[in-house]
């Protein structure tokens, strides 16, 4: 007999980073949604993988995720609600051998689906594998500083990136790689994905442009702490904009933390 999922790991990590995002007010109604790469051993104690699953047809072909399982939020969810209901408001799917559809083995009613989000969420995942192959994570929310700022900054990666640096310590040891940005697009079609995997091969994080961001991990728990740095960063930056005598970290001084934490800043960005 199979354990009860609901008290799985897995499914509590997840319920819980989604719990945190919906309460520092970055995930309104349906705003935002998460994906996760499950293991299959453990899954198997919770469900039998030997069943098919409710079929579910891709915007794109995600064959070299052909096989892997991922918990994922359902559209038009709210994230208010995940913690309570993990059943109600997420699933559990699995990529077909052919990587044209995926097949739903748990959650959602009948009628519903993944969020519409999902291809953005699997080519972003075959991205990222392709260079870091513990990536497990991709998580979209709408963080409210950061998202202030695409709206009176410059989108440029490297001087908005090094606006965050500048402003705390940790910064570029967090996130070294700096911020990729992608022009304004409409949400859940094929040309935000393929911008967003592109900029994946490069960066953890990615600014969608008075929208949100989208991050990469190897834990629930990595990918969030990347997001909650950048938009504290960002609320620093908006908060001293106004005044004139701002102190930042100079450029030898970066370096200098890049060296002492062993990580390698973006080359494009600072040298």
């Amino acid at each position: 007999m199979n354990k009860n999922i609901l008290e799985s790991n897995f499914i509590r990590e997840f319920s819980n980073v989604i719990d945190r995002m919906y309460l520092l007010g970055w995930d309104e109604r349906n705003a935002g949604n998460v994906s996760f790469i499950l293991d299959e051993q453990p899954l198997a104690e919770y469900l039998d993988l030997s069943k098919p699953g409710r079929l579910y047809p891709l915007q794109i072909n995600a064959k070299p995720l052909a096989g892997k399982y991922l918990l994922v939020t359902g559209s038009g969810k709210y994230f208010k609600n995940v913690k309570e209901d993990p059943k109600a408001n997420a699933c559990i799917i699995r990529v077909t051998e052919g990587g044209s559809d995926v097949e739903i083995l748990w959650g959602l009613q009948p009628h519903e689906r993944p969020t519409s989000e999902l291809s953005t969420h699997l080519a972003s995942h075959m991205s990222r594998l392709e260079v870091d192959p513990t990536h497990r994570v991709i998580i979209h929310t709408h963080a409210t500083y950061t998202n202030m700022m695409s709206a009176i900054t410059d989108l440029n990666e490297k001087s908005f990136t090094k606006a965050l640096w500048g402003l705390n310590t940790e910064n570029i040891i967090i996130f070294p790689e700096g911020i990729g940005i992608i022009p304004w697009e409409i949400p859940g079609n094929g040309i935000i994905g393929k911008n967003t995997a592109a900029k994946f091969k490069h960066f953890k994080i990615v600014l969608w442009p008075l929208h949100g961001v989208v991050a990469c991990g190897d834990t629930l728990d990595a990918t969030f702490g990347l997001i909650e740095t950048v938009e504290k960063a960002a609320m620093t930056y908006l908060t001293i904009k106004p005044y004139t005598n701002q102190k930042l970290i100079s450029d030898v001084d970066l370096m200098r933390l890049a060296k002492a934490f062993n990580v390698k800043p973006n080359e494009d960005f600072i040298q």
